[in-house]
């Protein structure tokens, strides 16, 4: 009897982890659902809006910043993200130069996609670029291009409604609850930032988003509520209004790297941005653009 019991409890234990597993890992895969409104396209005729973060090592070192400004016309809405690393050390003694990535997205405020994207890594004596566009009918063709290699990539135009990049992927997520799920598409601009990353390090990657849940966390010197929202190697604190105070990192080689939120230094950002060489930037459209006539 004893054991007719334990196989009874046995399976049913069986069951319920598999139902749990079912619940927190496959149902999400199955139901993502639409990604949170992107606050760029929120603003008015106009109006401008401008995000500043810090970006420090495991050891607390201000090791640079990120900052974004968008503004809107008419039609369309231009946002641009400068990204700056100082030198890190890495495995085997060896050090990164000093980057600057440069994404420039503009966005059809009618149709809230990407119409055109464009990114540069800047500081490493090399070109590092891709540029894509929006094309009939909902294609959206990227041409990437690291020193003399070069090539093409393909996106639909719908998927860039929550684009980002694995240094800094997440911005702002308005309207979170606890058990929201999106997927999120991430640019890799870090390639050859590192030893070993190729080309194919500026694919783009899809991942699932997860708000896990409610923690208690300290910002700005007192204890704040914020939603824990956790992806493939980040994870974020988002207070109830949106707004992103802090998220972790996980990146290959160079380890973890912290953001947090700062106020907004212009003159900082200007002068940042003035140090570098803009001579190998490019501004490659893909074939399938070219095609149409350009």
């Amino acid at each position: 009897m004893l054991n007719r019991w334990i196989g009874i409890l046995s399976v049913a234990a069986m069951l319920f982890a598999n139902a749990a597993l079912f619940t927190h890992e496959i149902l999400p895969e199955w139901f993502s659902g639409d990604p949170p409104a992107n606050p760029n396209l929120q603003l008015g005729p106009d109006q401008q809006r401008r995000v500043q973060v810090g970006i420090f090592d495991k050891t607390g070192r201000n090791v640079g910043r990120s900052w974004t400004t968008a503004g809107r016309a008419a039609a369309l809405t231009d946002v641009t993200v400068r990204t700056f690393l100082d030198v890190l050390a890495l495995p085997g003694g060896l050090r990164t130069p000093q980057a600057l990535i440069e994404i420039s997205l503009q966005y059809q405020n009618s149709a809230g996609v990407v119409d055109e994207l464009q990114l540069d890594v800047l500081g490493l004596g090399i070109p590092i670029s891709l540029h894509g566009e929006s094309i009939p009918p909902g294609e959206f063709p990227c041409r990437w291009r690291i020193g003399d290699e070069q090539g093409t990539l393909y996106l639909r135009a719908d998927a860039t409604r929550a684009l980002g990049d694995v240094i800094r992927p997440f911005d702002e997520l308005p309207n979170l609850y606890v058990g929201r799920t999106w997927r999120l598409r991430l640019v890799n601009p870090l390639s050859q930032l590192t030893p070993g990353l190729t080309a194919d390090a500026l694919a783009v990657e899809s991942v699932l988003v997860r708000v896990r849940g409610l923690e208690r966390i300290e910002h700005d010197g007192r204890s704040v509520e914020a939603f824990r929202v956790e992806a493939p190697g980040a994870v974020a604190w988002v207070l109830p209004e949106g707004r992103v105070v802090r998220q972790v990192v996980q990146l290959p080689i160079l380890g973890e790297l912290t953001l947090r939120a700062e106020d907004f230094d212009e003159d900082e950002m200007n002068r940042v941005a003035a140090r570098f060489d803009r001579s190998t930037v490019h501004r490659d459209k893909p074939d399938s653009v070219r095609w149409g006539g350009d």
